[in-house]
C-alpha cells in the first residue's frame, strides 16, 4: 500500500516537473533530498526521547508534562514535515490545472476535426447540387444565414468552428524532459493561462515559505524567551517554566512553585539540526525568488518581442516601410550618369582583359 502511494506521488511530480523551469527542478530537489529525508530519518533520532528525558525540579504530578508542552508545543521534525507537505500543495494544484487545460486542448482538437468534416461535407453538397437557384432565392438564403448567425450562435457550425480555432491559437506544444528512468521527452501543452497559473503558484509557494519561516522563528522565541532575530537561533540547556505564576489557567498542575527549572537533552545536536533546516529553508526561498524573476523576465521579453512584431506588421500594412532604391540619387540626370559610368567601367575592364589575352 505504501509503495502504491509513493508511485502515485512520483507520477504527480513527474508531470509537475514537465512544466517546471530549472529553478523549479532545483527547488524540488532541495525539498525532497535536503529537507524531507533529514526530517524523516534524522529528526526521530534527535527528538524521539525528548519528552521522556525532559526533567523538571518539582514533585507536583503533571507539572512536568505541562512545562514540556509550554516548552515544545510541537516537535520540530513533525513541524518541518507538515511545512514540506503544505509547500507541495501549490505545485500539485497547478498540475491539476495544467492537466485540465491539456484535456480542454485535446477536446477542442476533436471538435475542430468533427466540424471540419461537417463543414467540408456541407460545401461538397452545395458544390455538387444540380439545382439552379434564382437571384431572389439566393438573397433569401443569405438573409436566413445571417439571421441564424446572430440569433442561434451556439447552433451555427461556422460560428462554433471559429470559436474553437480562436481558442486553439493560444495553445503551443513543447518537448520537455520527464526526468524518469528512461530519460524520455514528453509533449507539453502551454497557453497564456497556464503560464499565469505557474507564476501564481510560485507566488503562493513563496508566501507559504515565508509563513513557515516565521513559524520556526516563533517556535524559537517560545523556547529561548527572546525576541531578537539574531538571538533566537539556539537551543537552551534549561528552561524556566513559569506556569505556577499564571492565574489565567483553569487547570494548573504547577501551583506549588511559581517557577520550575527543567533540563533539556542534547541541546548542541538539536542546535545544528535547527541551523541546517533553517539554512535549507532560506535556500528554498532564494530559489523560488530566482524562479519568479526568471519567469517574469522571460514573459516580459516575449511580450516586448510580440509588441515589436505587431508594430512592424502594422507599419508594413500601412505602406510606410519602403525599401531604399539604388542608386539613391535626387534626379534622373544623376541616375543616367550613374549607369553611364558603370557601363564605361565595364567596357574598360573588358578591353584590358582582351589585351592581356592577345599578349
Amino acid at each position: 500500500m505504501e509503495y502504491g502511494a509513493f508511485v502515485a506521488v512520483e507520477d504527480v511530480y513527474n508531470k509537475a516537473l514537465a512544466y517546471s523551469t530549472p529553478f523549479g527542478h532545483a527547488w524540488t530537489f532541495v525539498v525532497i533530498i535536503f529537507r524531507l529525508l533529514p526530517a524523516i530519518f534524522l529528526g526521530d533520532g534527535i527528538y524521539g526521547d525528548e519528552q521522556d528525558e525532559f526533567e523538571c525540579v518539582g514533585t507536583q504530578p503533571g507539572c512536568r508534562n505541562m512545562c514540556f508542552t509550554e516548552f515544545s508545543p510541537m516537535q520540530p521534525p513533525r513541524m518541518w514535515c507538515l511545512q514540506i507537505l503544505l509547500s507541495c500543495v501549490p505545485p500539485v494544484i497547478f498540475n491539476f490545472y495544467a492537466a485540465r487545460q491539456t484535456a480542454q486542448y485535446h477536446r477542442d482538437m476533436e471538435l475542430m476535426t468533427s466540424y471540419e468534416e461537417k463543414l467540408g461535407k456541407m460545401d461538397e453538397d452545395e458544390i455538387s447540387g444540380d439545382k439552379i437557384l434564382t437571384d431572389q432565392q439566393v438573397e433569401m438564403l443569405h438573409a436566413e444565414d445571417e439571421r441564424n448567425y446572430y440569433t442561434s450562435r451556439d447552433e451555427n457550425p461556422y460560428r462554433q468552428y471559429q470559436k474553437i480555432t480562436n481558442r486553439l491559437k493560444k495553445f503551443k506544444k513543447k518537448q520537455m524532459n520527464t526526468y524518469d528512468v528512461q530519460e524520455t521527452r514528453a509533449e507539453v501543452i502551454w497557453s497564456p493561462s497556464i503560464r499565469i497559473g505557474y507564476l501564481i503558484h510560485l507566488i503562493v509557494k513563496l508566501g507559504f515559505e515565508f509563513i513557515f519561516f516565521y513559524t520556526v522563528y516563533w517556535y524559537q522565541t517560545r523556547q529561548t524567551k527572546r525576541s531578537g532575530f539574531t538571538e533566537v537561533w539556539f537551543v537552551p540547556r534549561y528552561y524556566i517554566c513559569t506556569l505556577g505564576s499564571r492565574s489565567d489557567l483553569e487547570y494548573n498542575a504547577c501551583t506549588q512553585d511559581k517557577t520550575v527549572t527543567c533540563w533539556n537533552t542534547r541541546p548542541q545536536e538539536k542546535l545544528w539540526y535547527i541551523i541546517y533546516n533553517v539554512a535549507m529553508q532560506c535556500l528554498s526561498i532564494f530559489i523560488i525568488v530566482l524562479d519568479i524573476v526568471f519567469v517574469s523576465s522571460k514573459q516580459a521579453k516575449k511580450h516586448r518581442r510580440n509588441k515589436k512584431q505587431r508594430e512592424f506588421a502594422l507599419i508594413r500594412n500601412q505602406g510606410l516601410l519602403t525599401t531604399p532604391s539604388r542608386p539613391t540619387t535626387r534626379n534622373t540626370d544623376n541616375t543616367e550618369q550613374y549607369h553611364r559610368n558603370n557601363l564605361n567601367t565595364s567596357r574598360s575592364r573588358s578591353m584590358r582583359s582582351m589585351d592581356k589575352l592577345h599578349k
